[in-house]
This record gives structure tokens, sequence and C-alpha cells, in this order.
């Protein structure tokens, strides 16, 4: 679709609304390529800085988590936990904030209020939402469905609501969750899905068109990423980073660095105690452990590594981007999307299982991939400016 400047400006004022709230290396990055990427094709663009305390708590220092079915009780025992991690990590944690924090203002919010209540989005100066990427409907993620996330407010200049790259985080949601999510659904325009296998789900079961389209990470050129990373100091090294704990994943990491006689460096912020241990486990191994890193540090680990080993999304999806040699797993509560990536891109082989573990240095046709993310690509920009401009 050509990108007529005048039909564009017709878009009007166009909100975005995710997990910009998160301090969270792919939340911020996929709200930062969705953002760049409209402004860059002259759509009004802006982030609407919407964290609400029951989401954005989970980041504090001593953690708020509304945990669907749980006690009190237990909810408290969590947040201590978290506290007393948090409080372990000592000054890296504030730097890992720090760092986030300044990524979120300079390149997302750009000093704009934070809004906690649903109702101070009627307030909003836009005509047009757009939802997502991320995983914003998956009730477990957001404590149960946010009527924010599909656009089921009051607003008085509200024309349409379009979901970009929305995400379950699974192929389908719980049965008791259908009834409440086709009721939300309603507000929803256009429907757009990260995950193959979920866009499916969606025509199936709620009988709603919905198309498969690219993270909005892709929506972006490599040396567009290039151009806002940071890259480190050190060269020569493994990258290992998880979303969850994996005690194999992490040996596995390790295991290459000994065999590679690379250091090893991991970005983490919550789990000192296991790596530690694995450090002194592997003791012929260099490891560093970063605690401080946001999300341009974030791309320069992954675009210096010589390797990556992780569990990540979108530390997959730059390893596509910048051409890194990678190992992957699946987040066990949330396995669809890397699934689902592998197979748009053809590397289901390179999928770590408990009885597989990929060849690493295997050749890869990168040529394939950018072929494969470009042809995805094109159709999820083509998608984005027609439901826009309708």
């Amino acid at each position: 679709m050509p990108n007529e400047p005048e039909k564009l400006k017709s878009a009007g004022r166009v909100g975005l609304l995710t997990f910009q709230w998160a301090d969270n290396f792919g939340a911020l990055l996929q709200a930062y390529g969705l953002l760049a990427w409209l402004t860059e094709q002259g759509i009004d663009a802006f982030s609407v800085n919407y964290a609400p305390s029951a989401l954005r708590g989970r980041d504090w220092l001593f953690p708020y988590a509304p945990f669907r079915g749980m006690s009190k009780r237990t909810q408290i025992k969590i947040a201590v936990r978290d506290f007393l991690k948090n409080l372990w990590t000592g000054p890296a944690w504030w730097a890992g904030k720090r760092a986030m924090g300044q990524f979120r203002e300079q390149y997302l919010v750009k000093g704009s209020w934070a809004m906690r209540r649903l109702a101070a989005l009627s307030k909003v100066d836009m005509v047009q939402l757009v939802v997502g990427s991320d995983q914003i409907w998956n009730p477990e993620i957001t404590f149960g469905f946010q009527p924010a996330y599909f656009g089921a407010f009051e607003h008085p200049r509200l024309k349409k609501t379009v979901a970009y790259a929305a995400s379950f985080g699974t192929a389908a949601l719980p049965p008791e969750a259908e009834e409440e999510f086709s009721r939300l659904l309603d507000s929803v325009s256009e429907i757009s899905i990260r995950e193959k296998s979920a866009a499916g789900y969606i025509r199936t079961r709620f009988h709603r068109e919905a198309v498969h389209v690219a993270d909005p990470v892709f929506l972006l050129r490599p040396e567009q990423w290039s151009a806002i990373e940071e890259r480190p100091s050190e060269r020569g090294y493994i990258l290992y980073h998880e979303t969850e704990y994996n005690e194999e994943l992490r040996r596995t990491a390790y295991q290459l660095a000994e065999e590679k006689k690379l250091a090893l460096v991991e970005l983490s912020y919550k789990k000192k105690r296991q790596a530690m241990a694995f450090q002194t486990a592997y003791p012929s191994v260099p490891s560093r452990i970063v605690y401080s890193a946001g999300p341009r540090q974030f791309l320069g680990y992954i675009h210096g590594a010589d390797y990556v080993v992780s569990s990540s999304f979108h530390a997959l999806a730059f390893c596509l981007l910048f051409h890194r040699p990678f190992c992957t797993r699946n987040h066990r509560a949330v396995p669809a999307r890397i699934d689902s990536l592998l197979e748009t891109v053809g590397l289901t082989g390179r999928m770590a299982r408990e009885d597989y573990h990929p060849d690493i240095d295997a050749e890869t046709d990168w040529a394939a991939v950018d072929e494969s993310l470009q042809a995805i690509t094109d159709r999820s920009k083509e998608y984005l400016l027609r439901s826009l401009m309708s």
C-alpha cells in the first residue's frame, strides 16, 4: 500500500496502548518499534501513558501483584519474597530501574503523566487507538482482562480500536475466560494476532476475522535498531538471558561457554542466587551477571554476542534481525509465541527440548530467514496502514 501523505494524515491522532509501563526489555522495545514505524510513515502517533497500579506494581521495590484466586496472605508472602530478592540485588536493582525508566521517558512517554485509572483515558486526545503488541489479552499477565486493552471505555472522539499483534501468550484462552473475552472483543474493530495458532482460534471460536502479523520489532530495519543500541565493552562472549528459571538451559549456556572457551554474560535482575551457584559449578568459565541493563544495552549485548542462549521471545527476535547464532527454549506457561516465530522463519530445529539439544553452529540460511520475515512484515505493515486509514 503506498504511503500517501494526505491519506495518512486522515488517520488523525493515534494513541498506542501496550505494556509501556513494564520494566521489561521486550515490552519497551516492541512499544518503541510500533511508535517509531508509525511516526516514520507520517502518522501522528503517540504512546498512551496508562500505568495502573495493579499492573505497574509488579516492578516496584516492594511488588504489588493481585494474583487471581490467591489469598491476601499468599500475595503478601510472594511480595515479601520478591522484595528481599530486590534488596539482595543491591544498587544494581536501582541501576536497572533507572535504565528502563530512561528509555521509557526518552523514547515513549516523553514527559507525559502516568494515568492510573481507566476513566482517565476518556480525556486522552486521540481519534484512533492501537492496542498491542505484547500479551495484552493474557488474563494471567494482566490479573484478569483489562478493558483498556480492548478500547472498552467511554471516549467522546474515539472512532476505532485496532488490535496490532495482540497475544494470549498461548494458542487459546481458558474456556472460563471466553465469555468475557467475547464481550470485550466487541469494542475492537480490527483484530491482528502475533501467534498464528491464536489467529485461527479467534476465527473459529469467536467468528471474527483475525490476521497473523509480525511483532512490532520487525517493523524496523536492523540498522534502525543498531542506531539506538549501546554495545558493551567486552568481546568474545555468550549471552544468556532467561524469562523464567530453567536449570537445563542455563547449563547449556555454561557448557557451551566452556566448550568454546568464551566468557558468559547473563542479563538478569531476579535470579542472583541461581546465577551465582552456576558460577561456582563452572569455575573455568569467566562469567558476569549484569543486573543494570536497559533496552539499549539489551540490544547491544545481543548484537555483540558470539552466541545467544535464551528463552526470551524478543531475544530470539533480535537474534534473527542481527543474524546471531542462537539456542532457545520455550517458556513453560506461554509456549506459542516462540514456536510461531520459529515456524515462520523455518528454524523449528533450533528449539531445545528435554531430549534434544540443537547444534548451535549449524549453518543458517540468513537470506531465507530475512525473506520470510520480510514477507510477513510487509503484510503486517499493509494491514496496519489499511486499518488506520479505512
